[in-house]
């Protein structure tokens, strides 16, 4: 008798066939499990793009006090326009460009998951202009304008008065 047929005989190498294959099977599940785990993971992130404003008015408009304030939601921005003087919260000033052209930095926040794709992307909806007419500087006048969607720098052209 060899040594091979003595082995199935005894049940010694019956017994140890299973075992390999368990061990197979779980070596199998253990990398899929190492794989699919960077799914499980975001990473959270806040940070801002580049808005250009194109101002298209005509000349009843006194530039140098233009200001702008972004809204995340509707009835924020509503507020802001209905209430120019008791609302004044978020509005800045905007880097000129050129004579009707402005650049605001508008905040943005997401997560992206392990391998880099993206899951959300959200940025404020909402944009508040504000500016005063010539000649009647004691009075602000507000404007709403939509944000375009998007990722990255964007421009936007607003209509004043």
């Amino acid at each position: 008798m060899d040594a091979v047929t003595r082995g199935h005989r005894d049940g010694v190498g019956l017994a140890s066939r299973p075992m390999r294959t368990i061990l197979v099977v779980a070596s199998i599940v253990a990398i899929v499990l190492l794989l699919l785990l960077p799914f499980g993971s975001q990473t959270v992130w806040d940070g801002k793009f580049d808005l250009t404003i194109m101002i298209s008015t005509d000349q009843s408009i006194d530039e140098s006090s233009f200001l702008f304030a972004t809204c995340w939601q509707e009835p924020e921005a509503v507020h802001a326009v209905k209430n120019p003087t008791v609302y004044d919260y978020g509005f800045r000033t905007a880097h000129t460009l050129a004579s009707g052209k402005v650049l605001i930095d508008v905040p943005c926040s997401g997560r992206d998951n392990a391998y880099g794709l993206g899951s959300t992307y959200n940025h404020p909806k909402f944009l508040v202009a504000e500016y005063r007419l010539l000649g009647n500087s004691n009075h602000p006048v507000r404007k709403l304008f939509t944000i375009p969607d998007g990722r990255g720098p964007r421009t936007m052209t607003v209509e004043l008065p």
